[in-house]
């Protein structure tokens, strides 16, 4: 892509008109990143079902006949599921509509850049080679925003990924929302760490993360264990019951 845009400059100021950057490549990355994105939520939740020797586990452990896939023939296999298929082929459609709208906004960038550089060029002010820097440098005013909406693509994803595998899982009885305890933590994930969210509800599907831009919040499954029932039954922890900070307006509709 990087090749690309400097391919695009460099015809751009040859020929005095902008010359549009071929950013395909755009696709089969965002393609690539959301399958992994749906193979790292599988397997996390596969070891979110081993048990660890030693560990008090707040997850499930191992239940006989109930195993993720752990190798792509069988995660082929577990995607040919009707309902499956039908998750994929939304996340693929987001994907292609979120990387055309990206490359759009960047193109559009480039495009206002080289009409306000084109000019000093012309009249001798600006070289060649400033004026390319430039317009490179627009790539990475963008990466920052890029990076936070793939952050925060990537935690949608993984989360939803996970949440489907157990939805019908009964060893399963909620999901706990757990933040990074940090001074970066918002107040949306500050107020919900802690709480269990119980599995097919309205509540857990309004407050799975990602609850804003560049959430790092999580959930964990909860097995049917004592200590995990005390957890469900603790009315400091049942969302219902708990004030929270609204999330952002128009979030996870």
């Amino acid at each position: 892509m990087l090749e690309a845009i400097d391919l695009s400059v460099e015809a751009s100021f040859n020929i005095g008109e902008f010359v549009e950057p071929d950013l395909s490549q755009m696709f089969i990355i965002s393609d690539t990143f959301y399958k992994h994105i749906v193979e790292g939520a599988l397997s996390a939740a596969r070891d979110e079902e081993a048990a660890a020797v030693g560990k008090k586990r707040l997850a499930a452990k191992k239940i006989p006949g109930t195993g993720i896939p752990n190798d792509l023939r069988f995660l082929e296999k577990f995607f040919r599921d009707q309902e499956w298929q039908k998750s994929w082929k939304r996340i693929k459609k987001r994907s292609n509509a979120l990387t055309e709208r990206l490359r759009k906004a960047y193109v559009q960038k480039l495009r206002r850049k080289f009409r306000d550089l084109m000019p000093r060029v012309r009249d001798g002010k600006l070289s060649v080679g400033e004026a390319k820097r430039d317009m490179q440098q627009a790539w990475n005013a963008s990466k920052a925003r890029v990076d936070m909406i793939f952050r925060t693509e990537s935690t949608k994803y993984f989360t939803e990924v996970q949440v489907k595998y157990y939805q019908n899982d009964p060893a399963i009885i909620g999901f706990l929302f757990d933040s990074i305890r940090d001074s970066s933590r918002s107040d949306i994930c500050r107020t919900r760490h802690g709480l269990v969210y119980r599995p097919d509800t309205a509540l857990l599907q309004k407050n799975s993360p990602p609850c804003h831009p560049n959430c790092r919040s999580h959930l964990i499954p909860l097995a049917n264990t004592p200590e995990n029932l005390k957890m469900l039954a603790d009315p400091s922890r049942d969302p219902s019951r708990v004030k929270v900070a609204p999330l952002p307006r128009g979030w996870n509709k």
